[in-house]
């Protein structure tokens, strides 16, 4: 009994753990689409406008931009301090110092040649592509330990703070006390994970780009197919994050190094520099370019649309087996399956509550097909109907991506994959080839495959979709809404705000409240407390409780509701 209770203490930590981390994960991630919005422009303007004010607009939108992923690392490292440090902005200053001494650290240890060129790491690593895993992070030359460097010392950091913070020296070095003391520590455990980087990294970053390039070789559409059954069946527990992270950015997501463009031959001199000068602009003088979302970004912002005749994108399949965008792609989920999702639940629910249903369920279809955000959506049938979750949607958001890559699509990703990001991310760069529109032919196909094995399984089943089986639908009317938003109690939280609160157990059930982009994430100290049922009133379309870690699906609310109710928190 006493295993029983500890392994499940283990798990629920472990799972709390990891569904904060991904949750830190997003902050840096959701700054990229708008980055990638001005580097495609950029590439749009420098493909298409040639004079002296289009390459000027041009080197403006990548200059603003490139920025932002060629220092992905420290932007992590700083993520991961906000996330297990509380949001501590001193925290984040001794994360920047702790990731600068790593970084410079590493420069005196890694060693040229006489003419410049790679000579070893640390005297004894000298293995043949050992050049690639040295590059410039933040102008100083060190190790490309991708996303890992970055979030390692967070980790490192977050730790030390959370541990010494409060520390109280004696009198006589009192000022060291707390804060101040960190340095004493950050510092030297810094150059000593360098140290361990410098020592290990290089078998280790050999291994994962081997891993990388193995997985590009694999028959195209197997690669997209599998990853998309991976972050849509993990989607639920919010864990999808951490593969997202990994696919968009490390060599797990493919990689070009400059060896390879400086060692290309059969273009012209002019193709040949432009790429070069293209390649440097955006990794700012790193000499490779890691994970899916970086290479398209990269391949979008060069200013050429086709290369000897083949549209770009094609021509770096062709010539690097890069297929740029095969983890960013699954459009027809959002545009097909789950329009097809929605028409099923409006036509099997009762007809009397059809109307109602059609409201509030084809609310959350136009959502996802506009935007990409589809957790409204698949909560409202992931708790009735899960097997319908599992084996029929995840296999199918598979094939989406396995269909756009066997036509030779290559569409990138800005926030989520709507119609939205369809149109900037597809129709916009047309001309590169990225073939946005076999999205518009598979949408129809899949919605059609989908809505009748869900519409036949709810009838044959009687499942308890929305509008059936006296599982009703509510709305909040506009009059109400008002009402609840402009009345507030002496404790400074509206009505609906503290109703909330009261259905997790209130403040004294409360460890930690944080969000995602739909998700309100909330440690308790006791989740038994939890009133899934008021919170589905309240407007929640899912709950998901796993031992003390809950997490409440309200759609773009949830910032706010996290915002509210931790700055409550601390004022009283």
């Amino acid at each position: 009994m006493k295993k029983h209770k500890e392994s499940t203490n283990f798990k629920s930590t472990m799972m709390e753990f990891l569904q904060k981390f991904g949750r830190g994960l997003m902050l840096p991630i959701s700054i990229l689409p708008f980055a990638g919005l001005l580097l495609g422009i950029g590439g749009a303007i420098g493909s298409n406008v040639h004079s002296l004010a289009g390459e000027i607009s041009a080197g403006v939108f990548n200059g603003m931009s490139s920025i932002i992923f060629s220092n992905l690392p420290i932007l992590f490292c700083v993520a991961v301090l906000i996330t297990f440090t509380g949001e501590s902005g001193s925290a984040a200053l001794m994360g920047i110092i702790g990731y600068l001494v790593f970084t410079s650290s590493q420069t005196v240890f890694i060693h040229s040649a006489p003419n410049g060129g790679f000579l070893n790491i640390l005297w004894f690593h000298n293995q043949p592509g050992l050049a690639s895993l040295v590059g410039q992070n933040l102008g100083i030359k060190s190790l490309q330990t991708s996303l890992f460097g970055g979030i390692l010392i967070g980790f490192l950091v977050a730790w030390i703070y959370n541990k010494f913070k409060y520390i109280q020296l004696p009198n006589l070095i009192s000022f060291f006390s707390g804060i101040r003391f960190l340095p004493f520590l950050i510092i030297p455990l810094a150059f000593a994970t360098a140290l361990g980087f410098l020592i290990f990294w290089p078998w280790i970053g050999l291994g994962i780009y081997w891993l990388g390039a193995k997985a590009m070789l694999a028959p195209v559409g197997v690669d997209g197919f599998i990853y998309g059954i991976i972050t849509r069946a993990l989607m639920p527990f919010g864990l999808h994050q951490i593969v997202v992270a990994v696919a968009y950015q490390t060599p797990f997501g493919g990689s070009l190094k400059l060896e390879q463009l400086l060692n290309l031959k059969n273009v012209a001199p002019m193709v040949h520099l432009t790429l070069l000068e293209a390649f440097l602009n955006f990794s700012k003088g790193a000499i490779i370019i890691e994970g899916d979302q970086n290479l398209w970004n990269f391949i979008n912002s060069i200013p050429l649309n086709q290369i000897n005749g083949i549209p770009i994108f094609e021509w770096f399949h062709q010539n690097f087996n890069i297929y740029a965008g095969r983890f960013t792609q699954d459009y027809p989920t959002y545009l097909g399956l789950c329009v097809g999702i929605g028409a099923a639940l409006i036509l099997a629910a009762d007809k009397d509550k059809r109307k109602i249903t059609a409201s509030v369920i084809g609310s959350a279809v136009f959502v996802a097909f506009l935007t990409g955000i589809t957790e409204p959506l698949e909560f409202t049938f992931l708790f009735v109907a899960p097997v319908l979750y599992y084996a029929v949607y995840v296999p199918l958001s598979g094939v989406s991506y396995m269909l756009m890559q066997l036509v030779g699509a290559h569409v990138g990703v800005g926030f989520a994959r709507g119609f939205i990001d369809l149109m900037v991310y597809g129709a916009l760069p047309v001309m590169k080839g990225t073939r946005f529109y076999w999205a518009f032919l598979f949408a129809p196909l899949e919605g059609g495959l989908i809505f009748l094995i869900f519409y036949s399984v709810i009838k044959k089943k009687n499942l308890a979709t929305p509008g059936r089986n006296g599982n009703d639908v509510v709305l909040m009317t506009k009059k109400t809404y008002k009402q609840t938003v402009n009345k507030t109690e002496p404790t400074g939280l509206e009505p609906r705000t503290i109703e909330v609160l009261t259905a997790l157990g209130g403040y004294e059930n409360l460890k930690s409240v944080t969000s995602c982009a739909t998700r309100l994430r909330v440690v308790l100290l006791d989740g038994t407390l939890v009133d899934k049922e008021k919170l589905k009133q309240l407007g929640a379309s899912g709950v998901i409780v796993k031992q003390n870690n809950v997490q409440v699906i309200f759609g773009g609310e949830a910032i706010v509701l996290a915002e509210k109710i931790n700055n409550n928190w601390n004022s009283n």
